[in-house]
Parts: C-alpha cells; structure tokens; sequence
C-alpha cells in the first residue's frame, strides 16, 4: 500500500459515515418534527459533551505509555550502581567493626 493511504481511507470513511448520519438525521427531523427535535437535540448535547470531556483520557489511555531512550536507561544504571555501591560499602563499614553494629 501507498504511504499515507491508511489516513486517507479512514478520512474518506469518516466522511461517508457523517454523510449517511445528516441524511438519517434530516429524514428523522422530518418525519418526527420539530419538537422531537429539541428534545433529541438537548440529549445529543450532553452526549457530545461528555464525549469532548472524557477525550483527552481516551485518547492517553489508548496511545500507551511513552517510548524509553537507551541515554535515559544507561543513566538510570549509572545511578543504580552508585547507590547499590555505597550501601555495599556502608554495609562492609558497619560489619568491619565489631564493636559497632546491629
């Protein structure tokens, strides 16, 4: 497949599906009228804006977590090592001399 072809089909088939949604709605209005119309339109609302709230969490939620660069692991080694060797000495200290201890 083409370079770009992926978002161009799911382009075209959000705009289909809009098309078909307007062309169902504007039957709908026409044959139930216009108070059934304000009534669905109000619902409709807070649907959209539950929707518009709630995105941003979907939208981290489904993308995963983030990517981790090699420099950021090497340095979370580094600093591993330099903690484990401190306490490794500071252990060797404390059983070293007898007279001070657990």
């Amino acid at each position: 497949m083409p370079r770009g072809f992926r978002p161009r089909l799911r382009a075209a088939a959000l705009l289909i599906a809009v098309a078909a949604g307007l062309l169902v709605l504007g039957k709908l209005l026409s044959v139930k009228g216009f108070a059934w119309a304000s009534e669905f339109a109000s619902i409709a609302g807070f649907f959209v804006a539950l929707v518009a709230l709630i995105w941003p969490w979907l939208v981290h939620q489904m993308s995963g977590p983030r990517p981790v660069s090699m420099s950021r692991i090497a340095e979370a080694a580094e600093e591993l090592a330099g903690a484990l060797s401190r306490q490794w000495a500071e252990e060797e200290g404390m059983t070293a001399a007898p007279g001070r201890g657990r």
